[in-house]
């Protein structure tokens, strides 16, 4: 019962540093929409110090999610944070893609191809985000059936 309590524990302090993610990702969304509507100049000084915040609390969340997955070691939770984490991976490196791809689509609103390309990494970071969405379900319901077997 004691590793249950551990796995237990990791996976809700697992969730808490999901949840900061999201709220990063979010800050950072806003601070690409303000860097945007600074065109045609963009002011690049204060969109860069929000990716650079953002960027290190990725990297602390992610350094904070590897020690926790050491933690779990082989438990039956441990495939689904790595799962999670490699989604996270997969979703910020479109995040960037789109965010290039935004500002390039509006500095050449004529460009047909630009505009497809955002549409598909759009909906490629769609589906991440609806991947992570399942796999972080599927911890909660494990969590939950955790404390039910307590």
């Amino acid at each position: 019962m004691a590793l249950s309590q551990t796995v237990l524990q990791i996976g809700d302090e697992f969730r808490a540093l999901q949840e900061t993610r999201v709220k990063t990702y979010a800050s950072l969304q806003e601070a690409h929409k303000a860097y945007l509507k600074s065109a045609p100049d963009y002011d690049f000084k204060v969109y860069q110090k929000e990716v650079a915040k953002a960027t290190d609390a990725f990297n602390d969340i992610s350094q904070q999610i590897i020690g926790l997955q050491s933690e779990l070691g082989d438990s039956e939770l441990a495939p689904f944070v790595s799962q999670v984490q490699d989604l996270e991976r997969r979703k910020l490196h479109l995040t960037v893609q789109c965010q290039l791809a935004k500002q390039k689509s509006q500095d050449n609103d004529e460009d047909e191809d630009l505009r497809l390309l955002l549409k598909r990494l759009t909906e490629e970071t769609n589906c991440v985000v609806e991947e992570i969405n399942i796999t972080l379900e599927e911890i909660r319901y494990f969590l939950a059936d955790l404390r039910e077997g307590q």
